[in-house]
């Protein structure tokens, strides 16, 4: 074989360093949704241009880029409940954020028999509203600051397939006295419904200092998300974001995708929700 000259080398070089740059940039413009992001504030995320010109890979990374794009403006949260397991949730006690002692209203959707951190903040004073119609217990008072109300968060008022009675968000402060009134703390881990709770809390203006959700996918196994699905999710962020709710932080759970189909990315890392808190910034 005739040694490589000069000349050949440097064209061999020039080749591959074109090859790995050409790489580079798909990459990039994958990950940048096709190089037209724009900046939607804090999530740092929103497309210029129509969603629907975007990939089904595309809006998951976008969709990605919003639930893991905290900047923790909180200087100042701690976990409340169990720390090692499922139950604990992070509050943050950064100046008007911090919830006043038995002043501060508390809202807690989804509790699954697990206490802890509804207990511990009523320990700082405040009522907390606790809601789970799985539970099958009559509406009571679990402790002196806590009332149980055998109700669950939908977006119609009725009584569901499995006899549960559900009412919305609007309907169920109303009830309660708290139709005007700040929540301090809103948590909900109720399999979904969060995204019907944050399409009344964007409609009907309710007041809500921070809010605590896990964020499931829109699609429980064996279907899978679809592009209508991603379009409505990052859009009901952006709206999110307008209104003036920041993500703080996130963690992510590895649990969820045993029931819900993954919505980025495929293969082990997949994730199908995540633990995500949210900060009005009115109260900043």
């Amino acid at each position: 074989m005739a040694p490589m000259t000069s000349r050949n080398y440097f064209k061999r070089f020039f080749i591959a360093t074109l090859t790995v740059c050409s790489v580079y940039l798909i990459w990039y413009n994958l990950y940048s949704a096709n190089g037209d992001v724009g900046v939607m504030g804090d999530f740092d995320t929103r497309p210029a241009g129509n969603l629907s010109s975007y990939s089904i890979q595309q809006l998951k990374l976008i969709f990605f880029r919003v639930m893991t794009s905290g900047k923790k403006h909180c200087s100042n949260h701690t976990k409340h409940g169990r720390t090692t397991a499922d139950g604990g949730y992070d509050v943050c006690f950064s100046a008007n954020f911090t919830p006043s002692h038995n002043r501060c209203i508390v809202l807690s959707f989804g509790i699954n028999n697990e206490w802890s951190f509804d207990e511990a903040l009523s320990e700082r004073g405040c009522y907390v509203h606790a809601f789970d119609p799985s539970l099958n217990k009559s509406d009571h008072m679990h402790s002196a600051l806590i009332q149980f109300h055998n109700l669950g968060l939908g977006r119609l008022n009725e009584v569901n397939e499995k006899k549960w009675k559900m009412q919305n968000i609007k309907t169920i402060l109303s009830s309660l006295q708290l139709q005007d009134r700040t929540i301090d703390v809103m948590k909900c881990d109720a399999e979904g419904a969060e995204w019907f709770l944050l399409e009344d809390v964007l409609k009907d203006l309710i007041d809500v200092k921070q809010i605590i959700l896990e964020v499931h996918s829109l699609k429980r196994n064996p279907d899978t998300v679809s592009k209508e699905d991603l379009t409505y999710m990052i859009n009901l962020f952006d709206n999110l974001q307008r209104a003036g709710y920041v993500v703080d932080h996130s963690y992510h759970k590895y649990s969820c995708c045993v029931a819900f189909s993954p919505f980025f990315p495929p293969g082990k890392d997949e994730k199908c929700c995540y633990e995500v808190y949210l900060l009005n910034t009115r109260y900043m």
